[in-house]
Formats: C-alpha cells, sequence, structure tokens
C-alpha cells in the first residue's frame, strides 16, 4: 500500500495531498502506514475509527479541496458496501488464515466524487430532520 501511495504522490499535482483514513488511532494499519509514509510530504495519514460504514467527514473535506483520499480498512470493518459509501477498491491484501478457517483481507479504497454526493445529500437530510423536529416541538399538540 505504501508504495502506491507513493508512486500516486509522484502524480499529484503540487499544492495537493494523498489523505489516507486509515482504521483505527494506532496499531496496525495505522502505525504500519506511518512507519512507511510519515517521512514522505505530501501525504497524510489520519485515523478514522476502528469500523467504517461511511466515508469520515474529514476525508471528505480532502476530497473537497481537491486531495486525492484513499481508505485503509481490514474487510471486517467495513460494514458497508463500497459503492453505497462512494468508495472504489483499488486492491485487497490478503491477510494469514486465521484458526476458523476465515481469512480477512486489509482494502485499499479511494474515495469517489460519488462519496461527496452522498456526504451532502446526508448532510442535507440531517438538516432537514433538524428542522423538522425544532418545527415539532414547537407546534401545539
Amino acid at each position: 500500500i505504501a508504495v502506491f501511495l507513493k508512486e500516486e504522490r509522484k502524480n499529484t499535482p503540487a499544492g495537493k495531498n494523498i489523505v489516507v483514513g486509515s482504521e483505527g488511532f494506532f496499531g496496525t494499519p495505522y502505525d504500519g502506514l506511518m512507519i512507511y509514509l510519515e517521512k514522505v510530504p505530501g501525504i497524510l495519514v489520519t485515523g478514522i475509527g476502528i469500523s467504517v460504514s461511511d466515508v469520515h467527514e474529514s476525508l471528505i473535506s480532502a476530497k473537497k479541496a481537491g486531495d486525492k483520499v484513499y481508505i485503509v480498512v481490514n474487510s471486517t470493518r467495513l460494514y458497508a458496501l463500497p459503492n453505497d459509501i462512494g468508495v472504489k477498491l483499488i486492491s485487497s491484501y490478503p491477510k494469514a488464515v486465521k484458526a476458523n478457517g476465515s481469512r480477512e483481507e486489509l482494502l485499499l479504497l479511494e474515495v469517489t466524487d460519488h462519496a461527496v454526493k452522498i456526504a451532502d445529500v446526508k448532510k442535507a437530510q440531517d438538516a432537514a430532520d433538524a428542522k423538522a423536529a425544532a418545527l415539532k416541538k414547537l407546534s401545539p399538540r
């Protein structure tokens, strides 16, 4: 993943970054990415929590700013279909088979413009819902 991101950095316009949202805030994959990328200018790694069911607001902001944005997450921590949250699978890296026979994969996902649209629609819906709730409280029963 680090090699891919370093290559992507070479093709990133001046003034733009590569932003990587990593599952968790410490441990692998976060610390693994930091080991290989912390000294690479223009690549920023940020923790986004232990489960991924949507694209984190900070990643949406980076995408809106014109940065290339990726998510690195274990397959068992991705709680949405990629297309449903506006991300595209770039690559997957299988891990060792567990004692129970299951196998997890480390996923590299690209945040697309569709994720921004999804986030904007959700934000507008949340605002409308809040307004409706406030009006409901004000209306006599």
